[in-house]
This record gives structure tokens, sequence and C-alpha cells, in this order.
């Protein structure tokens, strides 16, 4: 009778156990899910081809829906604001400008429009650097002492807006 009266105390003990663990995994999920922040988002797109910047925007629309706080930086602001996104209009600075670059074709290019093309690329990108960092709106964030906790960019013709992130 002892031996069995021992493997139920030990079967019971298991079983408190098992279940003091599960009450501690359970107690570990809420207490991770109560420290978790949003984060300060910084995303910066200078091109002015709204295909470039279309691509991001589910993705920033997402984040701001989940509770991150995201500025974005672009020629495309949104013409609805929701909660935690905010813009910073580089199209401000830019008056009676169109603000498309229209498309590139590498299709049937010969080597020289195709070295033609890359400069026209390349220019573009220093412009855009260029008209960005002058933005007035641009230049009080980069002066303010606003920290971000991601800097989302494109890393299409220019890579100057990584300095941002020092």
């Amino acid at each position: 009778f002892k031996k069995t009266k021992t493997k139920f105390d030990f079967f019971n003990i298991f079983k408190m156990n098992l279940k003091s663990k599960n009450n501690t995994f359970l107690f570990l999920i809420l207490y991770m899910l109560q420290v978790v922040n949003s984060a300060n988002i910084l995303a910066i797109f200078a091109h002015t081809g709204k295909s470039h910047f279309d691509v991001f925007v589910p993705f920033l629309e997402q984040l701001a829906q989940r509770g991150h706080e995201v500025l974005t930086i672009s020629h495309f602001p949104r013409k609805k604001p929701i909660p935690n996104y905010k813009d910073i209009d580089l199209r401000e600075e830019l008056p009676g400008e169109d603000t498309s670059t229209g498309s590139v074709s590498f299709g049937r290019a010969t080597h020289f429009s195709q070295l033609r093309t890359h400069q026209v690329l390349s220019d573009w990108g220093a412009e855009a650097c260029e008209n960005t960092l002058k933005h007035p709106r641009v230049n009080q964030l980069i002066k303010s002492i606003e920290n971000f906790d991601l800097l989302i960019t494109e890393s299409f013709n220019t890579d100057c807006f990584y300095a941002i992130s020092y």
C-alpha cells in the first residue's frame, strides 16, 4: 500500500509542478505583453516616383495601426490622416513642379544610353538628397532632440539619408 501511495503522491506532485509551470509560462507571456512598447519610426522616401513610395504604404500604415508612431518624409502625404501617422510633405518646397519622374526603361538600350540612364538616376538621387535636406521641416527635425527607434528608407539612387540615423 505504501508503494501505491508513493506513486499517487508523485503523480500529484508532478501535476502540481506542471500546473505551476503553466501558470509561470502564462504569467511571463502576460508580463511580456505589458512591457512591449511602440516604436518611434522615421520613414524617408525622397524619390519623386510614386510607384517607389506605394510599395511601402501598406507597411507604414500597418505599423501606425499597430500603435507605432510613424513620421514619413515624402512627396506623397496621406490625403486622410490616420492615428500615429504624420507626414512631412516635400512638395511644399517644389511649387509647380511635377512630382513624377516618368519611367526609365533598360529594355533595348545601347551601352551608351544605359550609362546615360545611370547618370540621370544618380543626378536625381543627388537632387533628392539636397532638396530633402534643405527642406525647413526636415532641417528642424534634424536639429531637434527627437529620437527614432527605426529608420526606413529606400536605397534606390541615393544613400544620403543613412546619415540621419546617427
